[in-house]
């Protein structure tokens, strides 16, 4: 995105088409870990048999390439569940366990590093098992990492929302990562996502009602606030448990994800901000967001 025009750098990045990913580190998911601790107790009871772990993979990894490669592709919107362990580690979750979240804010760091035109927008939620001591250890941790390359919520008496950040003001005070917490511990790094995002959620396996949400806000949107749409199918335990052998990509991922694509060339819908995908790197998506940046 720092190709864009000069007139599309200067609108408020909540204005823009940004492409995202869902899950973005569920590549990783690891049916060798432990179930993630705030599942119910009967998915947790289930979760301790190798075989249904296994089949929990396969339904829970929403991506296939690394975090990394999605930087590489174009996504520019990342999504992060975290959980803190016994051992005073924090890892990101989706179901199982992936990778710990150090391992991918240092694939954002690197690549921000490398590429300083750059910006990316990050967004975290459930932090399960976290204490209000564990949320200030994990600013520190992550603002020790970005230090000034952090977009920080009313860092100057001019700053009052998001949209008030462009892409062109971010390239001039050389900032560069947006951290978006869905908590109600107050951080000096993160933008709360109560406040100034809304997230749409499709809760259905119907991917016509999906890209049906995504038409509703094409017509009617808040243009102060990150709109983020997850465009993607929202299944229950027993669609896995029908089809244990087969996955969700197979299944369905990837298939939802070319027919919104499929919409989004077709139509060129207007007042797109962040879109999520499952598969991300599926029938160019990020490359067809991108352009809608007109």
């Amino acid at each position: 995105m720092s190709r864009l025009d000069a007139a599309i750098s200067e609108r408020p990045i909540t204005q823009l088409a940004i492409p995202g990913s869902h899950h973005s580190a569920s590549a990783d998911v690891d049916p060798k870990s432990e179930v993630e601790s705030n599942l119910s107790p009967m998915l947790r009871a289930l979760g301790s048999t190798s075989m249904i772990r296994e089949t929990m993979a396969k339904w829970m990894q929403h991506q296939k390439i690394s975090v990394k490669e999605q930087l590489e592709s174009g996504i520019r919107y990342f999504d992060f569940s975290i959980e803190h362990t016994a051992n005073d580690r924090f890892f990101v979750v989706n179901g199982l366990r992936c990778n710990q979240i150090d391992d991918y804010l240092d694939d954002l760091y690197r690549f921000l590093s490398e590429q300083s035109r750059e910006i990316v927008i990050v967004k975290m939620d459930k932090f399960t098992s976290f204490s209000s001591e564990n949320l200030k250890d994990f600013e520190r941790f992550i603002e020790q990492k970005f230090g000034d390359l952090i977009v920080k919520q009313k860092q100057n008496a001019d700053a009052e929302s998001l949209a008030e950040w462009s892409l062109e003001r971010c390239w001039r005070k050389k900032k560069q990562i947006i951290f978006l917490f869905d908590t109600a511990f107050p951080l000096r790094i993160a933008w709360p996502i109560s406040r100034y995002a809304k997230v749409n959620q499709s809760g259905s396996d119907c991917v016509e009602e999906v890209i049906d949400r995504l038409k509703d806000t094409t017509l009617s949107r808040e243009l102060e606030v990150l709109q983020i749409d997850e465009s993607v199918l929202s299944l229950q335990l027993s669609d896995a448990l029908r089809n244990p052998m087969t996955t969700f990509e197979k299944q369905y991922g990837r298939q939802a994800t070319r027919e919104i694509v499929q919409f989004i060339r077709k139509n060129s819908p207007k007042n797109l901000n962040v879109v999520a995908v499952d598969f991300c790197e599926e029938a160019d998506f990020a490359q067809s967001i991108i352009a809608l940046n007109k």
